[in-house]
C-alpha cells in the first residue's frame, strides 16, 4: 500500500523478553522521523516509496538481529535440560562479569549502539 510505514509491533513481532519490542518501536519512530525530515529538506514527499524504503533499509538489520536474538534466548531459557541449565547459569555469570561486552550489549538493546 502506498504511503504506509509500519513501526513497532506493527512492523515486527518480538518475544516480550526484556521489553525489546518497545525499544525497537521507539528506535523505529526516531529513524522514521529522521528519514522524513531529510526527505522534506530535499523536497521529496515523505510518502514516496524511495523515502519509505530508506527507512525500511535503515531499520531492517537492527530489527532482524533483535528478533532472532530474542527468539534464541527464549528457546534457550525454555529448554528443560540439566546440561542447558548449567550452561545458561555459567553463561549468565560470565556475561555479567564481562564488562565492556555487557556494556555494549546493553547499549545496543537500549538503542544507543548498532548491532
Amino acid at each position: 500500500m502506498r504511503g504506509i510505514a509500519l513501526i513497532g509491533d506493527a512492523a515486527h513481532t518480538v518475544h516480550p523478553l526484556a521489553g525489546q519490542g518497545a525499544n525497537l518501536g521507539l528506535q523505529d519512530a526516531r529513524e522514521l522521523a529522521s528519514v522524513i525530515a531529510a526527505a522534506l529538506d530535499a523536497g521529496e514527499h515523505p510518502a514516496d516509496r524511495p523515502v519509505l524504503r530508506r527507512y525500511e533499509r535503515a531499520r531492517k538489520c537492527a530489527n532482524a538481529t533483535m528478533m532472532h536474538f530474542m527468539t534464541g534466548l527464549n528457546r534457550l531459557f525454555a529448554a528443560d535440560s540439566p546440561v542447558l541449565s548449567e550452561l545458561r547459569r555459567t553463561g549468565m555469570q560470565l556475561f555479567n562479569r564481562s564488562g565492556p561486552v555487557r556494556k555494549h550489549v546493553v547499549g545496543v538493546a537500549l538503542g544507543a549502539g548498532r548491532p
